[in-house]
């Protein structure tokens, strides 16, 4: 495929993304976009909301881009691999200094990948680089995406003329510890994100063991220990291996940071887990102050907000009987459809409550308005006051003249 039809094909992907998430919005399908939007909200204060939508298109459309430059191994051979920069202790990654990195084949390590630009570029580092890799998925990836992943792999090798040795292993599999340990004691690395692999027990497993806070724009968000655990548990480095687009409509971007090492002798177990995700967040904060919307985790970064900080902001109750001038909390709701369901979506919590298609009709065109009065909003009085008191609909205070 040489560059015009690539770049016709790209064009032609984004646009279709556009059509199909712009289609959806019309029709209130935006369960997704809210979940973003509230996200966006909560780590991105700064980003207007009135750029959310926009904002949410273009991370589709990135989305869909990266699954296509996984199905075509020729990007591979003209993906640009970049040094990266890894922080020693105190330091920012624009002040760490920079150690050239030289892959070893034979050596075990563990390449620490993001859902960022196109994340399966580390796949295709591993094969360009003739190392042999196993690969951590989610039990659902590992089930629904397991062939199609293979055969990339394999198109991937035969592309290359690469004879590498590779493997599946499904995270949440509590027996594939030891088949990942016996990989690794054979000398061959793995390949795993530290923003989207659930890890043993699923999502949903909330055993305090298994995870660890870090920050993430100064919000704290919940961190599984396993990829840090695991390099100390077999004494083998950290390598940060992070992918971005600069111009999407060219071949990705892979940068390699400098190896976190556990060989500090002095240093505990959860100190070392500590330091090593907090190297792997500064990266991956960094990348997003420059490339936000190239990041797919903003679908479900939600759920590693701790569950303490999801707790629905106590707001005094506001006074149902003021004559005053009303307004869509724009702020703290949201409204989607999901077949023939239609949701109340608080974007504090990220909590959804199902409601009537007649009240979402109503609050979608209370949405749309700057302000209206009470006799305006079409409700029962019941269902108005009920609407106040809970701050969905909230009283304009009127500016000082």
């Amino acid at each position: 495929m040489d560059r015009t039809v690539l770049i016709d094909e790209i064009r032609q992907i984004g646009d279709y993304v556009s059509r199909r998430e712009m289609g959806k919005m019309e029709k209130g399908i935006t369960k997704d976009f809210n979940f973003v939007s509230a996200s966006l909200s909560h780590f991105l204060p700064d980003l207007d909301e009135d750029e959310h939508p926009s904002f949410y298109l273009k991370m589709m459309r990135h989305r869909s881009l990266a699954v296509l430059h996984s199905d075509l191994p020729q990007l591979v051979h003209k993906m640009s691999v970049r040094q990266g920069q890894s922080p020693e202790k105190g330091q920012s990654p624009e002040g760490a200094r920079k150690v050239p990195f030289v892959p070893v084949a034979g050596a075990p390590m563990i390449y620490c990948g993001y859902h960022l630009g196109s994340y399966r570029a580390i796949i295709g580092y591993m094969v360009r680089e003739n190392l042999n890799f196993g690969l951590l998925l989610d039990r659902r990836s590992f089930v629904e995406q397991g062939d199609a992943i293979r055969q990339s792999i394999q198109d991937l090798r035969e592309s290359t003329g690469k004879e590498v040795r590779f493997t599946l292993f499904n995270a949440e599999d509590p027996l594939s510890l030891i088949a990942i340990s016996k990989w690794m004691r054979d000398s061959n690395p793995i390949v795993a994100y530290i923003d989207g692999n659930t890890g043993y027990g699923g999502l949903y497993n909330e055993k305090e063991s298994l995870f660890m806070e870090m920050e993430l724009f100064g919000h704290p968000i919940k961190c599984r220990k396993g990829i840090a655990l695991l390099s100390y548990l077999m004494k083998v480095p950290i390598v940060p291996a992070i992918s971005y687009f600069e111009n999407e409509e060219d071949a990705p971007i892979i940068e390699i940071h400098t190896p976190i090492c556990p060989w500090n002798s002095r240093e505990t177990k959860e100190q070392y887990m500590q330091r090593a995700n907090h190297m792997l967040f500064q990266i991956l904060e960094k990348k997003l102050e420059r490339y936000p919307s190239q990041w797919e985790a903003w679908l479900y970064v939600h759920k590693f907000i701790p569950a303490r900080l999801l707790k629905e902001e106590e707001l005094p109750a506001a006074d149902d009987a003021d004559p005053g001038m009303l307004c869509f909390n724009k702020r703290g709701f949201g409204l989607f459809k999901m077949g023939e369901k239609a949701y109340l979506f608080n974007r504090t919590n990220y909590s959804s409550f199902e409601i009537s298609a007649a009240l979402f009709d109503i609050l979608e065109d209370l949405r749309g308005r700057h302000s209206f009065e009470h006799a305006e909003a079409g409700l029962s009085t019941v269902n108005l006051s009920t609407l106040i008191r809970k701050n969905i609909l909230l009283h304009i205070i009127p500016s000082a003249k």
